[in-house]
């Protein structure tokens, strides 16, 4: 049980300058729903900011307008 835990605890993440064709692949390969989108400045690592929850739906109709 704490394996599985453990295994699912390790989070998937994008940054700012990544492609949405990337992150899509991310969340297909990851099996997730959302990835968030974190930047994070030298000066404050230890506080990265979330600027958006990317999901394949919004990734989808994005590409489609």
């Amino acid at each position: 049980m704490f394996d599985i835990l453990m295994y699912y605890s390790i989070m998937v993440q994008s940054g700012p300058y990544d492609n949405l064709k990337d992150i899509a692949v991310k969340i297909l390969q990851k099996d997730v729903s959302t990835v968030p989108v974190i930047h994070s400045s030298s000066e404050h690592a230890s506080f990265p900011q979330l600027l958006h929850l990317a999901s394949l739906s919004g990734i989808l109709k994005c590409k489609l307008c």
